[in-house]
């Protein structure tokens, strides 16, 4: 269960939220996410709660660098070799009357827009347009309250190996990679699914997040609600035991990324398998940890103090 503010809680959960907040730094969201009043305190313990994530990655990540992360557009500019697509930026409405945009409407009849700077998929819509003047009108139709350095990038066609399990959004990966000094490690990772024809896989957006183990299969799946899921809801596509396909290229792939901006060492990278291979979509240098942590309801603790250990760093 999420919290959304409007439940009514009793007085005995109500204190008990305080002192998840006040004791282990847990939000009213994690409080639920984690299920707090079924573990015992070593437990609570073990789980990272994004106020520390976000102390963990100011701790090894150069805060000048990771900066590059913030911005689609400059994420694509540092990483454009593993985007396999087109994609251009319109800072504000004038450019959509520059010969950029034309080519790029001449070339690509449906695109995605994506706010430069938000995220968990908000924002993000999939548009279709007949011509350049239709789409001018649709962009400025859907952007103009918020119309600052939108980012327009060409489809993605995924494989259908990805695509059946809910076609009509861009199911992804989001591998959390660590480059140490001599090494880049993977760290645990998952697959998103969108479900109800929604165009993003985000969990915040109703998608579901299914834990991967080492070798890419998916060991459980559940929502942001934390409901299980062995099936897709929609297709009804197996998804535990689901082995991810050209794995080991994957691996490689988020391995090369990591060692272009060397000053920001973790990252949490979105992959889209195509027939072409796998595409980068995007990379978040404070990448979520509770995608992996609700799904598989065990906490991230162990793998931080670890990686922190080597570092001679504490949180």
């Amino acid at each position: 269960k999420q919290y959304t503010g409007s439940d009514n809680i009793d007085k005995k959960t109500l204190m008990a939220m305080k002192y998840a907040m006040v004791n282990y730094h847990w939000d009213f969201s994690e409080f639920f996410m984690y299920n707090y009043e079924s573990l015992s305190p070593s437990e609570r313990e073990s789980f990272i709660p994004e106020y520390e994530k976000n102390i963990f990655c100011d701790r090894v990540n150069d805060y000048n660098k990771a900066k590059i992360f913030d911005s689609k557009w400059l994420t694509y500019t540092h990483f454009k070799k593993y985007y396999g697509r087109d994609v251009i930026l319109l800072s504000d409405s004038f450019d959509l009357y520059k010969d950029s945009f034309k080519s790029f409407i001449d070339k690509h009849r449906s695109f995605i827009v994506k706010p430069d700077s938000d995220a968990s998929g908000r924002g993000i819509k999939i548009l279709h347009v007949t011509d350049c003047e239709d789409a001018v009108k649709k962009i400025l139709d859907n952007y103009s309250h918020q119309f600052d350095n939108l980012v327009i990038e060409e489809l993605i066609v995924q494989a259908d190996e990805m695509a059946r399990f809910h076609p009509d959004s861009v199911n992804t990966i989001r591998m959390r990679s660590f480059r140490f000094d001599d090494r880049v490690e993977i760290l645990p990772c998952n697959m998103r699914i969108g479900q109800g024809g929604a165009v993003v896989d985000n969990t915040g957006q109703g998608g579901i997040s299914a834990a991967l183990d080492d070798n890419g299969q998916v060991t459980v799946a559940c929502d942001e609600a934390g409901k299980l899921y062995y099936t897709h809801p929609n297709t009804g596509i197996p998804i535990v035991g689901y082995c991810v396909h050209k794995w080991d290229e994957a691996v490689k792939m988020i391995k090369e990324l990591a060692l272009i901006v060397p000053e920001v060492r973790y990252v949490g990278w979105d992959i889209a398998l195509t027939d072409n291979g796998w595409v980068l979509i995007e990379g978040n240098d404070k990448g979520m940890f509770v995608g992996i942590q609700k799904t598989t309801q065990k906490g991230f603790r162990p793998v931080i103090n670890r990686i922190l250990n080597e570092l001679d760093l504490s949180l």
